[in-house]
């Protein structure tokens, strides 16, 4: 019987959420959107995006083109547009957009470790065959 209530509550728990998703209505400033859900419309705040007073009107205008009539999954102030699954928060923090409009964002790159040496190494040569 502890076996079963057992199974019961770990099922409980791990069924599938499923995630709301929400229209983006307007953009209000560079870290501000307001989101309906269901018909009720609600202000959201990017979590960890910090933006100086000089750049407010690109950033506005930028994140206005980059949300502004899709749709979002909000989980306390992390932004995530759909279908994409972009990270809104990420995009605004690492401050795309002072890359020009033609640029895309392909990820990061992490180059291989390379180590320095005193003297270039030579290739050993191929031994011959030997002849019969």
């Amino acid at each position: 019987m502890k076996n079963f209530v057992l199974f019961v509550c770990l099922c409980a728990f791990n069924l599938p959420m499923s995630a709301v998703m929400s229209r983006v209505v307007a953009v209000t400033d560079s870290r501000t959107i307001v989101v309906d859900t269901g018909g009720v419309r609600s202000i959201v705040v990017l979590k960890g995006v910090t933006i100086a007073a000089d750049e407010e009107t690109v950033v506005t205008d930028f994140l206005r083109r980059l949300v502004t009539g899709s749709w979002v999954l909000v989980e306390q102030g992390d932004v995530y547009r759909s279908p994409d699954a972009l990270y809104v928060n990420a995009e605004m923090i690492r401050r795309a957009w002072r890359t020009p409009k033609n640029m895309r964002y392909l990820g990061e790159w992490d180059p291989p470790r390379t180590t320095t040496r005193a003297r270039p190494t030579r290739r050993s040569r191929r031994a011959k065959p030997a002849r019969p």
